[in-house]
């Protein structure tokens, strides 16, 4: 998936590494879906082991990331502070 420069900036900007952005693109669940676009974050049944296996990367399990499957493009990430 291509990055748009406003990911890039939020990437820089909140230390979230392509690591944690990779493991939501894999890994992650559909959130919610508005106008096209999904949010991908992590379903709490798995948040344990993500958190586990990736023990140098704090707060990885509340990623998530905004995503355009029609245009094959990630448009914002973050951290989810509400569940």
């Amino acid at each position: 998936m291509y990055k748009s420069v406003h990911v890039k900036e939020r990437q820089q900007q909140r230390c979230i590494n392509n690591d944690a952005i990779n493991l939501v693109l894999r890994y992650g669940k559909v959130l919610r879906r508005v106008g096209g676009c999904e949010t991908l974050g992590f379903p709490r049944k798995l948040k344990p082991f993500i958190e586990k296996e990736n023990l140098k990367n704090k707060n990885i399990a509340n990623v998530f990331a905004v995503v355009n499957r029609k245009d094959d493009m990630i448009i914002t990430v973050g951290y989810r502070t509400k569940f």
